[in-house]
């Protein structure tokens, strides 16, 4: 469930990585945009991607620090193009790497399910919300107070659509200004994926884990056993060299102009070394770049 937030008033940068602004004789703007991919729902499943995009664009003649121009806020025609792209790309991508309900086993095989099937068959049963092992194999993960339908914004909301599964949320916008909101925005989009305050033992030995927000349906809590919170936590873990926080635009860590507007980090701390080996730049000498490229969705 990839949702989209708005960190600035003013404008919007489109999927397409083209927000309009030549239109308004602002020229070479460019946008940034910073992706906080999600393997965790209040339900402990749901995968999703929260983006910080900006409102606008900086521009500015060579040499010069950038200006900001915002743009216009996007209505429900341009979310409901972004959730088209985002579906449309997506199951492009699944058909050219050969994965899929459709696709023929061999050579384009899914290397996950190739290489570390029960790996793979964690995560398919994650997002499914179903049970991976033991007794339950295949069930659906218990729930109380509803039907256990997935939670996905009302279709009706502003700024809200649904295409083929694929669900775009875009209706939060924060000033500039509100520097102390912003924090509290980050700080959500990267929580860490179980709140322990949350977890319940019940008196039958089993798992009580309390949803943030209710679903619609009126689900409140999922039920599980001690083995299959362990399951739904190991299929959390990102394969290596995967990055869950990722920047793009002008924020992307090889943009030309990103010293001119991204503020400099504070003094290091003046704390003791550990003296351990950091060996990371021995095997990665030379640091990997990022596209530049403004998308709202770029996996």
């Amino acid at each position: 469930m990839p949702v989209l937030w708005r960190p600035t008033d003013g404008g919007y940068c489109s999927a397409s990585g083209r927000p309009g602004h030549s239109r308004r004789g602002i020229p070479r703007g460019e946008c940034g945009a910073v992706a906080f991919v999600q393997r965790f729902g209040s339900s402990v499943n749901h995968p999703h991607i929260h983006v910080l995009v900006l409102d606008g664009v900086f521009a500015g003649l060579e040499k010069e620090t950038p200006r900001f121009y915002p743009l216009r806020a996007p209505d429900d025609p341009d979310v409901a193009a972004v959730a088209e792209t985002t579906s449309r790309r997506t199951q492009a991508l699944l058909t050219k790497k050969g994965i899929g309900a459709s696709s023929d086993e061999g050579e384009d095989e899914d290397p996950l399910m190739r290489d570390t099937p029960w790996l793979a068959g964690l995560y398919a049963h994650g997002v499914r919300g179903r049970i991976a092992t033991g007794p339950n194999a295949g069930k659906r993960v218990t729930t109380w107070g509803g039907s256990g339908e997935a939670e996905e914004p009302e279709p009706s909301a502003p700024r809200c659509a649904n295409v083929d599964g694929f669900s775009v949320h875009a209706n939060v916008s924060l000033p500039a200004h509100r520097r102390q909101k912003l924090e509290n925005l980050c700080r959500y989009m990267l929580r860490p994926p179980l709140a322990v305050e949350r977890l319940e033992r019940l008196s039958g030995g089993r798992l009580a884990y309390r949803m943030k927000t209710p679903w619609r349906d009126g689900t409140t809590h999922v039920v599980m056993s001690d083995g299959e919170l362990v399951e739904k936590l190991a299929a959390l873990v990102p394969a290596p060299r995967f990055h869950l926080v990722r920047y793009f635009g002008i924020l992307a860590s090889a943009a030309k102009q990103r010293a001119s507007i991204v503020p400099l980090p504070p003094p290091a701390s003046t704390a003791e070394s550990c003296e351990h080996r950091n060996t990371a730049e021995e095997q990665n000498p030379r640091p990997r770049n990022y596209t530049g490229n403004c998308r709202a969705f770029h996996e």
